[in-house]
């Protein structure tokens, strides 16, 4: 049976988009979503960054300096453009390889199919970041997104504060999609389907944290 990949549809109505996932051996639409993903990803890497360091540094002084170092500024945006398009295809397959053993039973490609979901809400998280980051013209600020201001309320430990802002609705929400997604596709029993990707989502939050950290000490 195929299976027509819906991504919006799937994390909003996942019960819905999930309904025949069971019966699916093959994925249709999802090669194009994903460059659709990557593309969008590049662009809201490569300003976030961009803002970042124009509040750092007069970046756009710089740039205008003189010819070569324009030219060498916007070589850097295309780098930064290509490594922040390829993050998520690159995070996809890392997760996607650590669940695999796990679920043997629905094999590699839906399971990757099924994390593509949570890849479009971590998008739409970097966008609305973005767009707080732009709007209040600062990059030293916890995600309001995230339980990291909460913790700043009970402590001062820069780590815990990174560890906690790692914890976002953002994480929660694509957790729930993925849970729900292996609920129709594998055979697995709920409890081990849900024990095994709060795992996988812990490791992505350490991940999260210490590249949180790294930003917080500098």
């Amino acid at each position: 049976m195929n299976h027509s990949v819906k991504l919006f549809k799937g994390i909003f109505r996942p019960d819905e988009e999930f309904r025949d996932f069971q019966e699916t051996n093959k994925m249709r639409g999802l090669i194009w979503r994903w460059i659709v993903i990557s593309i969008l990803s590049g662009i809201v890497g490569t300003i976030t960054i961009f803002i970042t360091l124009d509040q750092m540094i007069p970046v756009n002084e710089i740039l205008l300096s003189n010819k070569a170092v324009y030219l060498l500024g916007m070589f850097y945006f295309f780098i930064i453009f290509i490594l922040w398009a390829v993050i998520p295809v690159i995070t996809n397959l890392i997760i996607s390889l650590v669940c695999w053993p796990f679920f043997l039973d629905i094999g590699f490609k839906q399971i990757f199919t099924i994390n593509s979901y949570a890849a479009l809400i971590n998008l739409i998280g970097g966008f609305l970041n973005l767009s707080i980051i732009a709007n209040l013209h600062t990059y030293q600020l916890l995600s309001p997104f995230g339980f990291g201001i909460i913790g700043k309320q009970f402590t001062n430990n820069q780590y815990i504060i990174a560890a906690m802002n790692a914890v976002t609705i953002f994480v929660i929400w694509g957790l729930v999609v993925q849970i729900k997604a292996l609920f129709r596709a594998s055979q697995k029993r709920k409890r081990y389907i849900i024990g095994v990707m709060i795992i996988v989502n812990i490791i992505y939050i350490l991940l999260s944290f210490l590249a949180g950290a790294a930003m917080l000490a500098s």
